[in-house]
């Protein structure tokens, strides 16, 4: 075996990764190892069982493991009460999934997450466990090293030597055609019932110690001892012994193809194919320690436990490094696969080589000195040949044909090679396109547009189009003789055109820099890393005959599905599944090479294998060889967390109301080569679709709005072979108080409830306001008004008949003038504030009462329009109507020097419009006004957001109008809410009420 590395595995673990020769010539085997560095609990392992769901469970000496492939989850008596001692003597899991740990002091039986103990109270007969199993009856029968156990109804019954047992040490038991058979420290004894007797068919069955006893698929008994191994063929009429091997056995174990696998005490792990004796057995690998535990996974890997040196795990490798022979360990460019007992290659050093059958040809015969670049042919056109600066040779029936530029070739260096029907179509690094016909070259240079003429790579199809992809320059085709550019620019990932192939179905695929290009028909769809590819570096394209893509890339080799590439194409696929492969396969970790020329044989002289170049060597491979995993995987999901903390499990999980995150993590249970699994998953209810997780194993959901939802999880294994149904939980996310249903179905009558009593508020509060209007208006009425009208009186009484000098007459008609004055004021206070005018009939009246005193001697009409008389004012727009009315009014008393005034009241939907117009003197308006009252009155209109138009000519009279906003400026919303709610008297306000 080579020497162990340590290699890193899907960022979790790291495993020890070898290649062990198999001495009989079955092949190479990969070899992976784990040691408590990487989360093993101790390096002595004891027992190895996959269980039904597919978790890997190791017992060692301290403790007990889990395993999904990428880490170990550990449990002790630390961790786990109901496991009574870490040093776990077996395992076993019966037929309903329930897992029995044997240990020092104890057995503990994990049952789908209830875990029981069972102990000498229960009425084992020792606690040292060392064999358990079941028998047809679903009855468990526990083996210790002071007797035997069955458990019924929660308890355990014992049995002894008394009842015929060889030994009360037991270590070992099977079923073997409904036959219960016990290993003992004194040969083998069969249970009859109620006692027992020996088992003991035929002579010279082994009476020691037998460690271990397997059934095989032919019904046959085999069993170790210290002296080796033995078979019972119990088909016969007469039970034949054999001893296929001699030899001590530390463990064995029978896998589904009836390979018989053996661990020695010197670590040597051996095959017995079959278990025939006339064969020897054939030594796979050795270990530094000797082997304890075996277990063959459903994926057909076997794992190998070791007593001091940790866990490994032995799978066939599926490919091969090869190199044609005499070349071993070089790089090889370009390779001709003329059928397959002839093949002709270069490498990158320039060597020509052919390989007949498993001989070797060497170059000899080539001109000395050239170098090649590119091979290709077939067994019709022969060997075509390019090299680095010699030109092209042609080699058929024995002799050599040689072209370069004297022979009209434009550039010595030719780079790709394709041979078409009657011609031969060669690519140059500096001179675009050569045709080679009838031994003829015609040059095709820069006729349809590349700069740089490197036509790097060629194909064609059966209808004679050709395909050149260059280096700068894009994709060109050629049909019937015209070159035209397939796709350049922006449509192609880049212009660097590495590698190029036409499939069966007549589909271009197309290898660059920048990721995969597929051209069928018209229709180009581009495949980068975002869509699923593991690598866009893409330099190398083949094709199987199982509608598989192969790609060479430079981290690797991995594998596509043509079918599935159509779908995502054409918009009927939602993902792209590449399966990569790299060591955990196989394969070498080198990249592979980029711009070599590989031609396959076509038809029946075809081998049908798959060939890549890489920096060490050429990989070859049949994928009719390839054992292809089919097993889908189990997806399980192990955990849910609310906000970092975990919750118990439970379906359906609760989260309560204000978590920020829920997080979900599973695991996908396949374990050939668990750093490949993938995983999608969705929240249903929340995502629309499945979400392409990738390897992650864990899925993050924030900000989950209340409600019900389901999360589900599927995995898929190495070859891309999804689980069908995986895991799913559902998942009850409370809400809020408020967002409760029963909240929002009594909200619209809380909010009723809510606007009524508002509604209520304001109206008790409106009359209270107008009771308050009406005491104050009596009040001024009553006290106020009264008492100026007696000074209005008496300071004319004593103005007309006292006996008063001339200075006091005159200060006895000021005080008439400012009671009289001051009357009129509280009656104008009195009416703008008592409710009993609040209507349009009652300000239109008062304007016409205030017309008559004001207008006197000139004649005047008021009208209104569009009014409803019956409509109620606020107090706020009355008070401000009437004041800038009487303001007008006033103006056109004192300076119009009218004959006739027309007075106009118009309502509007969302205006009031006061229009007064007299005949008079009129003035120009672009004149200093001061002194005509227009200041007052722009200042008052400003104060409730109205404007005022005045219209003017010297002798022509003047027209004034005032537009009074119905509501304030602002949302429709704010403003009903403050006209229902905030109705204010305030004139600094702009909701002060401004009528309705």
């Amino acid at each position: 075996m080579n020497a162990i590395h340590l290699a890193a595995a899907g960022g979790f673990f790291f495993a020890c990764r070898a290649v062990a020769e198999d001495s009989a010539g079955t092949g190479k085997f990969l070899l992976d190892g784990w040691r408590p560095e990487q989360g093993l609990p101790d390096k002595a392992v004891t027992a190895i069982l996959q269980d039904q769901s597919g978790y890997l469970w190791i017992g060692t000496t301290n403790g007990l493991a889990r395993f999904d492939g990428i880490h170990f989850t550990t449990f002790n008596s630390l961790n786990t009460p109901e496991l009574p001692d870490n040093h776990i003597l077996g395992l076993y899991e019966n037929r309903t999934g329930a897992l029995w740990v044997e240990t020092e002091r104890g057995l503990t039986c994990f049952d789908h997450g209830h875990l029981s103990v069972f102990g000498e109270k229960d009425g084992l007969s020792s606690e040292r466990i060392l064999c358990a199993a079941e028998d047809a009856a679903g009855h468990l029968w526990a083996g210790t090293d002071a007797g035997l156990n069955r458990l019924e109804q929660g308890r355990f019954t014992s049995f002894f030597t008394l009842e015929g047992l060889p030994d009360d040490q037991i270590n070992a038991i099977a079923t073997v055609q409904n036959r219960l058979i016990f290993a003992t420290g004194k040969g083998l004894a069969e249970f009859a019932g109620v006692k027992f007797r020996l088992f003991n068919p035929v002579s010279g069955l082994p009476a020691d110690e037998i460690r271990e006893l397997q059934r095989d698929g032919r019904g046959n008994l085999w069993l170790a001892n210290a002296a080796g191994l033995w078979e019972i063929r119990l088909r016969e009429s007469v039970p034949d012994l054999l001893h296929p091997y001699q030899g001590s056995v530390t463990a064995f174990t029978i896998s589904r193809a009836q390979k018989i696998w053996l661990g020695t005490a010197n670590g040597d792990l051996e095959e017995l194919a079959g278990g025939n004796p006339g064969r020897p057995s054939a030594v796979i690998a050795h270990f530094p320690s000797a082997i304890s535990a075996f277990c063959e996974d459903r994926e057909h890997g076997l794992w190998v436990g070791t007593r001091g040196d940790g866990l490994y795990r032995l799978k066939q490798s599926e490919f091969s490094l090869t190199s044609p022979i005499g070349l071993k360990d070089q790089e090889v460019f370009s390779l001709a696969v003329l059928s397959s007992n002839e093949i002709w290659f270069s490498t990158v050093s320039g060597a020509l080589g052919c390989q007949l059958s498993n001989r070797m040809v060497t170059n000899n015969f080539f001109p000395p000195g050239a170098q090649v670049r590119v091979v290709s042919g077939n067994q019709s056109s022969g060997v075509w040949i390019g090299t680095l600066d010699d030109g092209l040779y042609h080699w058929q029936n024995g002799r050599f044909e040689h072209w370069d530029e004297l022979d009209g070739l434009s550039d010595n260096d030719v780079e790709s090679i394709y041979v078409g029907r009657r011609e031969v179509w060669l690519g140059t690094r500096n001179g675009g396109l050569n045709c080679v016909q009838d031994g003829r070259i015609v040059r095709f240079l820069t006729p349809w547009g590349l700069t740089g003429n490197y036509a790097g790579v060629i194909t064609g199809d059966e209808s004679g189009r050709l395909w050149i992809g260059t280096t700068g320059d894009g994709l060109f085709c050629m049909s019937n003789g015209i070159f035209s550019t397939v796709i350049g620019g922006s449509g192609m990932p880049t212009n660097n055109i590495h590698a190029l192939l036409l499939d069966r179905e007549h589909v271009l695929w197309a290898g660059t820099d920048g990721g995969l290009a597929r051209l069928a028909g018209q229709q180009l769809a581009i495949f980068s890393k975002p869509d699923g590819l593991p690598d866009d570096g893409i330099c190398q394209l083949q094709e199987d005959n199982f509608g598989n893509l192969w790609v060479g890339c430079n981290s690797g080799i991995y594998r596509l599905r043509k079918s599935q590439l159509r779908d995502y194409a054409e918009g009927r696929g939602q993902f792209i599944d590449a399966v990569p492969y790299g060591e955990e396969d196989g394969l070498p970790s080198w990249q592979c090479v980029p711009g070599p020329q590989i031609t396959k044989a076509d038809g029946d002289a075809g081998d049908g294998k798959i060939r890549f170049a890489t920096s060490r060597g050429l990989i070859c491979f049949d994928p009719a060889d390839i054992r292809w995993n089919l097993m889908p995987p189990t997806a399980v999901l192990e955990q849910v967390f609310m906000d970092d903390v975990p919750l118990p499990p439970a379906d359906p999980v609760r989260v309560r109301a204000g978590i920020d995150r829920i997080q979900f993590q599973y695991a996908g249970l396949s374990l050939a080569v668990p750093e490949k699994v993938r995983f999608r998953c969705q929240l249903e209810g929340f995502d629309r679709n499945w979400i392409n997780m990738s390897d992650k194993r864990t899925a993050n959901y924030t900000q989950v709005p209340p409600g019900r939802y389901r999360f589900r999880v599927i995995a898929c294994n190495n070859d891309g072979v999804w689980s069908p149904i995986g895991d799913s939980v559902a998942v009850v996310v409370a809400p809020f108080w408020w967002q409760t249903r029963w909240f929002k179905l009594l909200a619209p009558g809380m909010l009723a409830a809510l606007v009524f009593g508002l509604l209520r508020q304001r109206q008790t509060r409106l009359r209270e306001l107008e009771r308050l209007r009406m005491r104050i208006a009596g009040d001024l009425h009553d006290e106020v008004g009264s008492s100026l009208w007696s000074v209005t009186l008496l300071s004319q009484m004593l103005r007309k008949h006292g006996k008063m000098g001339d200075e006091e007459r005159r200060d006895a008609g000021e005080i008439h003038r400012i009671a009289q004055q001051t009357s009129n004021a509280i009656r104008d206070i009195v009416w703008i504030i008592n409710p009993a005018f609040d209507t349009v009939q009652d300000l239109m009246q008062r304007m016409t009462d205030f017309a008559d005193t004001m207008l006197r001697g000139t004649e005047f009409q008021l009208r209104g329009e569009g009014l409803k008389l019956s409509r109620r004012l606020t107090l706020g727009f009355r008070e401000n109507v009437f004041l800038m009315y009487k303001e007008i009014l006033t103006n056109v008393a004192k300076h119009a020097r009218a004959s006739a005034v027309g007075i106009t009241l118009v309502e509007l939907p969302d205006q009031w419009h006061l229009i007064v117009s007299d005949n008079g003197a009129g003035f120009d308006v672009s004149a200093s006004a001061a002194g005509n009252g227009l200041p007052n009155l722009r200042r008052r209109a400003e104060k409730i957001h109205a404007t005022v138009a005045l219209e003017s000519q010297p002798g022509k009279g003047t027209t004034v109008t005032l537009a009074i906003p119905k509501l304030a400026e602002g949302p429709w919303w704010r403003r009903k809410w403050r006209q229902i709610f905030y109705e204010r008297d305030d004139a600094n306000n702009p909701d002060n009420g401004l009528g309705h």
